[in-house]
């Protein structure tokens, strides 16, 4: 899919999150966020700065739909727990920016203006719904804000040497841009 396609349907997932839970979001998140939709669909990102103990761990990361309806859509969390009506009633207060390998995704805090960034974990965030956690709204803090993760973050590049080795983690999935599609196409029905 195009770059524009991408960002009229990051835009609208944005919007959506502003309507859905009543909230806004800083202009500074949403340039952020179709920066890296124009710059490519996967990064790589040395850990070691915001999480203790991972000293040189580099993950890969792609970005995924800014939507918790979405991520519930493609099954990473569950509809009850994120979306507008859901038991973690923390959702307005954060976004999904990019997913790792293991499931997790990056959120942002969208009403802290350090706009720190944390992992959410389905399973993580399951137990502390559960009272069994004791993370801070159920998400794993990150000592890092957006703006110093972003200077962080290096693009994969799609060329075709890149193409010819294998990777860790694929391309943004067309099936998450589908979703959004489909999503959007029902909202407006």
């Amino acid at each position: 899919m195009e770059p524009t396609r991408k960002a009229v349907l990051a835009t609208a997932c944005l919007q959506a999150h502003e309507d859905d839970y009543g909230i806004a979001i800083s202009p500074l998140i949403v340039q952020s966020f179709l920066k890296n939709l124009e710059r490519a669909d996967r990064y790589l990102w040395n850990s070691n700065t915001a999480i203790a103990g991972e000293q040189g761990t580099v993950r890969h990361l792609r970005l995924t739909p800014p939507s918790w309806t979405i991520q519930s859509e493609l099954g990473h969390f569950k509809c009850e727990t994120v979306c507008p009506d859901g038991r973690w009633k923390e959702a307005a207060r954060y976004l999904p920016l990019f997913e790792d390998t293991s499931g997790s995704v990056i959120v942002v805090r969208i009403d802290d203006p350090a706009y720190p960034l944390g992992w959410l974990n389905p399973v993580v965030l399951e137990a502390f719904l559960d009272g069994h956690d004791s993370y801070y709204d159920g998400v794993i803090p990150l000592n890092i804000g957006i703006k110093d993760f972003l200077v962080n973050l290096h693009p994969v590049s799609t060329d075709r040497e890149s193409a010819s080795r294998p990777s860790a983690i694929p391309s943004f999935r067309t099936d998450l841009w589908s979703a959004m599609e489909r999503s959007f196409a029902a909202m407006a029905s």
